[in-house]
């Protein structure tokens, strides 16, 4: 009889059996053999000092990928380090899903004199399923060194939220045993942390980016310090849906000074800033909280504003932030050009004719101290009549500045143009 067959780590494998031509050459075929997956676990030796407890990891290895899911029991096992003074005891199952080949059992391990002499103890393997044990015992050297860097424990972090969209969020993190080589990290995705900053042995500063894509919720904090074990905040940084602008209103022109509109949207929490991104000019004074869909915003714009279409981007104080594209809209205000007469005596009264463009119905027209006009009229857009009166005791001048505003209708615009002269 002959037997012929592909090896395959923990799987079942077909076995072909074929009679010589004595026996008329049959043959017959079953599935009944399956190859064995070997688990093992490596020694180590975990270095502790005085300043606190460190992480001894033992790597546990499949020999090859398995297409099965691989089981194996652990347990710590007394030798002359004791549980409970020198480390803590750890048990449990391991479980390797399918293809994974290396798995870790972590125990900490406690500190201790550096004169101490070395002590170990051991990692038991048990009860393999769809395996079978090349190691039963693993054995940790646990050696005293007052040099060695002790695990980091993290106990919490302000602030502790992070808004969708917001880029370089500062937060503290604090603890014990931080060191200058820990670093840190957050699950999930899109939160990336951008840099750390050790500040002493309870605080780390950190910056993070919340990508767009990011997802509400809480996130775990995970700080590790290389060789010396990690220590993970479950769910104290919480993820935050980001506002949204959608409009504003009413729309201001060129000049308008002080004047006061409403962004709508969602998302917005109390401290939010508005900024209008797309040209330049027009700069918010203050902010109100109304509602997480309403800021009440004070607004001026300059005169020589950019006029069009602007972005609008609302930042909460949790960093979340997003742009509305095209939500608002500058309009073009009026521009005086000259006076007619330009030049008026002190102490009289008369008609006079501004003109320059965008002028409507409702305008008001300005002067300096010791000059009033009044029965301003908005003939069309490049026309006003007005009376100017002038105090006797104003003082001459030239290039003095007449200014025409706007009504609401027209988005409050101002323009002022030189050309008043007042003589004697």
């Amino acid at each position: 009889m002959t037997v012929s067959a592909t090896r395959a780590k923990g799987q079942e494998i077909p076995v072909t059996v074929v009679n010589p031509a004595t026996a008329g050459s049959g043959s017959a075929r079953c599935v009944c053999l399956e190859v064995a997956t070997l688990i093992s676990a490596a020694d180590i030796s975990p270095r502790v000092g005085s300043a606190g407890p460190v992480e001894a990891a033992f790597e546990v290895r499949l020999d090859a990928p398995s297409g099965v899911e691989t089981t194996v029991d652990y347990a710590t096992v007394d030798g002359t380090a004791v549980a409970g003074s020198d480390y803590e005891p750890a048990s449990g199952t391991l479980r390797f899903p399918p293809n994974t080949t290396s798995l870790s059992v972590t125990v900490i391990v406690l500190p201790g004199a550096d004169a101490a002499p070395a002590q170990a103890f051991g990692l038991a393997l048990s009860g393999p399923v769809n395996a079978r044990l090349a190691t039963t015992m693993a054995i940790a050297t646990i050696e005293y060194d007052d040099d060695a860097v002790p695990a980091p424990e993290l106990t919490g972090l302000t602030p502790g939220t992070v808004g969708i969209g917001a880029p370089a969020r500062v937060l503290t993190l604090h603890g014990q045993r931080f060191h200058p080589t820990s670093t840190v990290s957050v699950s999930g995705r899109g939160v990336v942390v951008v840099s750390t900053q050790y500040v002493d042995q309870a605080t780390l500063r950190v910056s993070l980016n919340a990508w767009a894509t990011a997802e509400a919720g809480p996130r775990d904090v995970t700080v590790t310090t290389p060789g010396s074990g990690s220590s993970t905040c479950a769910g104290c940084l919480r993820v935050t849906p980001a506002p949204a602008a959608t409009g504003a209103a009413p729309a201001l022109a060129t000049g308008a000074t002080e004047r006061v509109i409403t962004v709508s949207g969602t998302g917005f929490a109390p401290g939010a800033k508005p900024v209008f991104v797309g040209g330049s000019g027009v700069g918010v004074r203050s902010t109100e909280y109304v509602s997480s869909a309403a800021l009440r915003v004070t607004v001026s714009v300059a005169q020589t504003a950019t006029v069009g279409d602007y972005d609008i981007k609302v930042t909460n104080l949790d960093g979340g932030t997003t742009m509305c594209l095209d939500c608002y809209r500058v309009l073009a205000g009026p521009t005086v050009v000259a006076m007619t007469p330009p030049l008026v005596l002190r102490g009289s009264t008369l008609p006079v004719v501004i003109t320059g463009t965008g002028f409507v119905n409702g305008v008001t027209v300005q002067g300096p101290a010791g000059v009033r006009f009044t029965n301003a009229i908005a003939v069309d857009s490049t026309t006003i009549t007005a009376v100017i009166s002038v105090e006797l005791t104003r003082g001459r001048g030239v290039d003095l500045p007449i200014t025409v505003v706007n009504p609401a209708s027209a988005g409050w615009g101002q323009g002022t143009g030189r050309c008043l002269g007042i003589s004697v």
